[in-house]
């Protein structure tokens, strides 16, 4: 398997001739002219208000467009009552959810910034992840199975569907010293012992990376699994939004099987996953009629499991690598089989 690098350039192989390549291209134009990812998903509201947008693979419960909009409005309204705005964090305590998806464009609606906090971390880290984020607030998923953690920040629960579950007014929002970000400050993502800050235009240019590799569209089903708090997260739970597509989102990536599952019966076409789930899909998963792309994310792919994924998902699956790293840019490129000849080793891109 070759890398054939590609900085957000025309994917090859998925489209239809000169036409598919000039729409593709005319597509993408339009998305990296935004100012960022919350105007291209609110022209998707106005466009296909009843389009699918969210999808809940345990429970199949799904939002519209104009459902997943109401939602994020009432938060980014409830957030701008207590006077969190620009400059302001706002931590999203929730496994990949659909309430996740609501509250990350509400706190962008409100102007906010916000940072993803896996509540699977252990009770302490959590506690220290949110003392360090500085975070005024956290949205939190009520009935989730997410534990209470030791914090004196207050905190919001959304449904499964994302709607506030409190009345926000009753809750009071400590009151905000220095600005804790920049006002063109998207998220904040946790690297280890430290937060880098995405602003607007680079939270566009990731998740418009993955967004080029897979061809992705408003036919698009993209499956969001990887755990919160991982990078890769920013972008892969955002990638089907700002497609116009459905973003199917898993609360339960651990488990191969059920994922493969996952893919058939919601006729997924986009994967975003890592190389070791990859490795355990390869080992339980079969061809899908309506997979086309799977893109690893979070470092390199080896070889084996390059081969694996292709011989286990079918010929019609393209394998695509995206990489980005703290406030940079994000790279990809796409893993050709046998380009190098018999026997070629994997290519640095």
């Amino acid at each position: 398997f070759w890398g054939e690098l590609s900085y957000v350039c025309a994917p090859k192989g998925d489209q239809q001739g000169a036409a598919g390549e000039e729409a593709a291209g005319a597509q993408m134009e339009a998305v990296l002219g935004a100012e960022g990812v919350l105007q291209v998903i609110q022209e998707h509201v106005a466009q296909r208000p009843a389009a699918p947008a969210l999808v809940d693979a345990e429970t199949g419960a799904c939002l519209s467009y104009q459902a997943a909009d109401a939602g994020a409005t009432a938060v980014a309204e409830a957030l701008k009552a207590q006077g969190i705005g620009a400059g302001d964090v706002v931590a999203l305590l929730m496994r990949p959810s659909l309430p996740l998806a609501v509250g990350m464009v509400g706190v962008m609606k409100a102007g906010a910034a916000w940072v993803l906090v896996n509540p699977d971390d252990l009770d302490g880290e959590v506690t220290g992840l949110l003392e360090r984020s500085q975070a005024r607030l956290v949205l939190s998923h009520a009935g989730g199975g997410i534990f209470a953690p030791e914090t004196t920040l207050p905190t919001w629960p959304l449904s499964a569907y994302g709607e506030l579950m409190v009345d926000a007014s009753s809750i009071p929002v400590p009151r905000r010293g220095a600005p804790r970000v920049s006002p063109d400050t998207a998220a904040l993502i946790h690297t280890g012992a430290q937060f880098a800050t995405l602003s607007h235009k680079a939270l566009l240019h990731r998740v418009a990376t993955v967004l080029h590799v897979a061809a992705a569209g408003p036919a698009s089903v993209v499956l969001a699994h990887t755990p919160v708090g991982a990078p890769e997260a920013v972008a892969e739970v955002l990638v089907g939004l700002v497609a116009g597509g459905a973003t199917v989102v898993d609360a339960r990536p651990e488990d191969a099987a059920r994922l493969a599952g996952v893919v058939r019966a919601q006729r997924v076409t986009v994967v975003c996953a890592d190389a070791p789930m990859l490795r355990a899909l390869s080992e339980v998963a079969g061809p899908s009629p309506t997979l086309k792309h799977v893109v690893a994310v979070g470092g390199a792919v080896p070889l084996g499991v390059c081969t694996a994924v292709k011989q286990a998902l079918g010929p019609q699956v393209r394998l695509h690598t995206v990489y980005a790293h703290a406030e940079a840019g994000a790279v990809a490129w796409t893993h050709a089989p046998g380009a190098g000849g018999a026997g070629g080793a994997a290519a640095a891109p």
